[in-house]
């Protein structure tokens, strides 16, 4: 039989189909970020989106975060949509539970909540070059296929224990700031934390005055300007709400101060070191006015210049070293054992 083109085009393998699209969009988070996305794109008219979320619930680091003492660490203004402003901040500094009540409110305002999948942890995402999508599978076992992906998945959600030899033997209680657990009692047991960073300065003050006593192992000084504690009553509130365009002015001087003026002595501090050594002097100041013993003032400040690291702001950190039952500790720990840290 004679052999024809027809013959080698049966032969051929079946072309294969492209992917069904799932979504236009799929948003990795649900945090502050993720939700901001999703609003987005409703105002453009895109959407065709899904946010897949890990938990069982939006609002991200705001949702996972619960030590006492957690706050934001610049200005509530700025730390909020341009157009949902909220003139019901409690203070400047707004604590944790109102960060994640305003995330719900946004969620809910803006019709995000019918494009949420819950306990969506995300294990990949390929993008399929052939078809131009992308394939995101979930540890639920779904998947889906989307033209493109958002990810805001953030980096303060994931709590990492300190590499420190001998800490799985520890047999007192070990809680991670990053999953506070609230059903245990701190009064009149004997605490150590580790590390001076922002987390620390919101939490030491808390807790210093209901335990027994409270070692505080310190790596590294941070440069810790004044807080100002300014809460927002009723009056200014009112004010907020009312008078239109008074809270966006508030809003922008602040963020004149945290994207300008901070932003450039972080990043290009080498060319703002007078006003870099002028913050630094009011620092150690700071440090001097609050710490009553000369070697604990000296422990407290750092060793490298103002902006090498990200700066933080409190007024309550510095006194607990006054209390007897405190104590800073700056000696490495070599080791812990079944109850003891060991430096």
């Amino acid at each position: 039989m004679t052999e024809t083109a027809l013959d080698h085009v049966l032969d051929l393998p079946p072309k294969a189909e492209k992917p069904l699209i799932d979504y236009e969009t799929v948003i990795i988070g649900s945090g502050i970020c993720g939700i901001g996305a999703g609003i987005r794109m409703i105002k453009e008219g895109l959407g065709d989106f899904v946010i897949l979320e890990k938990a069982d619930d939006v609002g991200g680091t705001w949702r996972d975060n619960t030590y006492p003492g957690l706050a934001v660490d610049i200005p509530s203004l700025s730390y909020s949509f341009s157009f949902e402003q909220n003139p019901n901040w409690s203070s400047l500094y707004a604590p944790g539970k109102e960060m994640k009540a305003y995330v719900d409110h946004c969620t809910q305002k803006y019709g995000i909540r019918p494009h949420m999948r819950y306990n969506e942890d995300v294990t990949e995402s390929i993008y399929d070059e052939l078809n131009n999508v992308w394939i995101t599978r979930t540890q639920a076992g779904n998947t889906y296929v989307s033209r493109y992906i958002v990810s805001a998945t953030g980096f303060l959600t994931l709590p990492k224990l300190p590499l420190i030899k001998g800490i799985e033997k520890f047999e007192g209680k070990t809680i991670h700031t990053g999953r506070w657990d609230h059903s245990y009692d701190l009064n009149n047991k004997r605490v150590a934390v580790i590390g001076t960073g922002a987390t620390s300065i919101q939490l030491v003050p808390e807790i210093a005055d209901k335990v027994k006593s409270l070692d505080v192992y310190q790596r590294t000084a941070i440069w810790l300007l004044p807080k100002k504690e300014l809460p927002f009553g009723p009056k200014l509130q009112k004010a907020f709400a009312k008078i239109p365009g008074l809270q966006n002015l508030a809003r922008q001087i602040t963020i004149l101060f945290t994207d300008v003026v901070m932003i450039n002595l972080l990043i290009f501090n080498k060319y703002f070191s007078p006003a870099g050594k002028q913050l630094q002097n009011i620092c150690v100041k700071h440090i001097r006015n609050q710490v009553n013993d000369p070697v604990t003032q000296e422990a407290l400040i750092p060793k490298y210049d103002f902006g090498c690291k990200r700066p933080s702001f409190t007024t309550k950190f510095y006194p607990v070293f006054n209390r007897d039952n405190a104590e800073l500790v700056t000696t490495p720990i070599s080791e812990i054992t079944e109850n003891a840290m060991v430096t």
